[in-house]
């Protein structure tokens, strides 16, 4: 299931990118590659391009500058895919709405919020090292969300349920709406 706001007056107008927004587990590099690969576009995460970018893995970056000095650095690489993006899908880490200078780029982007129930998300990313917010347990995600939960229905040009659709499905629909403006 989705829901969109394709026609509203501030969100009629997009051009590239596409960003794909919410919590981790959620499958903003799965689905994002997928549009991507259909579109003929480029892809990036925004982790990715940060772990190139300095040279540290997000673990390391963390433990070394904490998600204060982490998030300042996202912003810097935030605000520099969207300036010279053309035909970009970007996957956002899962905080990266958290800073008001990220949310005020992505007001101007077609962004896309995959939504799932947290405990599908907590599942798919409880025991993975290399993310250190997840490794802090069920209290801090679930708080997480609930921080970020408005900024994501704030920002979302349209959300797509995760739950109960594959990748590919999620993915066919963002380019359906994208390239038509309606929803199958």
């Amino acid at each position: 299931m989705s829901e969109w706001k394709v026609g509203e007056p501030k969100f009629a107008s997009f051009k590239p990118p596409i960003v794909l927004m919410g919590m981790m587990g959620a499958g903003k590099t799965t689905v994002g590659r997928i549009v991507a690969r259909e579109l003929g576009w480029e892809f990036e995460d925004l982790d990715a391009v940060i772990v190139r970018g300095t040279g540290l893995e997000i673990a390391d970056i963390f433990s070394r500058y904490g998600e204060e000095g982490f998030r300042k650095c996202e912003h810097r690489y935030l605000k520099e895919m969207l300036s010279s993006a053309n035909s970009l899908v970007l996957a956002l880490g899962g905080g990266t709405v958290g800073l008001h200078e990220n949310r005020e780029l992505l007001q101007k982007t077609a962004v896309v919020w995959l939504k799932g129930p947290l405990p599908l998300l907590y599942s798919r990313v409880a025991n993975d090292a290399t993310r250190p917010l997840a490794r802090m347990g069920w209290e801090v995600f679930e708080a997480r969300y609930r921080q970020r939960e408005p900024w994501f229905r704030s920002l979302a040009w349209m959300i797509e349920d995760v739950a109960e659709r594959s990748s590919e499905e999620i993915a066919q629909n963002i380019i359906s709406i994208w390239q038509t403006g309606v929803r199958e």
